[in-house]
C-alpha cells in the first residue's frame, strides 16, 4: 500500500472515531445531564456540567489517540539500527553544479 494513502486512512480513521466518541458523548451529557436537572430542580446547572464535561473527555481521548498514531508512525520510520529514515523526496536530487 502506498505511504502516503495508509498515513491518511489512519488519520481520517482517528478523525472519525473522534467525531462518533464526541457525538455519544455529549448525547450522554446532554441526556443525563437533563435527567438530574428533572430530579433534583437545578434546570440548567447539571445540563451545562454534563455537556463541559463531555467536551473535556472528548479532547482527552483526541490528544491520547494523536499521541498513540504519532508514536506509532515515528517506530515505523526508524530502520531496525535506530536510524531515522529520511523521507522519499517526489523529485529526484539535482547533483551539485559544477566548478
Amino acid at each position: 500500500m502506498n505511504r502516503g494513502l495508509a498515513d491518511w486512512t489512519r488519520y481520517g480513521g482517528v478523525g472519525l472515531s473522534w467525531v462518533f466518541l464526541t457525538g455519544a458523548l455529549l448525547y450522554a451529557g446532554y441526556r443525563g445531564g437533563r435527567w438530574l436537572d428533572a430530579r433534583w430542580g437545578t434546570e440548567p446547572v447539571f445540563l451545562v456540567a454534563g455537556l463541559v464535561g463531555a467536551m473535556v473527555l472528548s479532547l482527552v481521548a483526541l490528544f491520547q489517540e494523536v499521541r498513540a498514531v504519532t508514536t506509532a508512525m515515528g517506530q515505523r520510520d526508524r530502520s531496525p539500527d535506530g536510524k531515522e529514515e529520511e523521507p522519499s523526496s517526489p523529485r529526484p536530487r539535482k547533483p551539485p553544479p559544477r566548478k
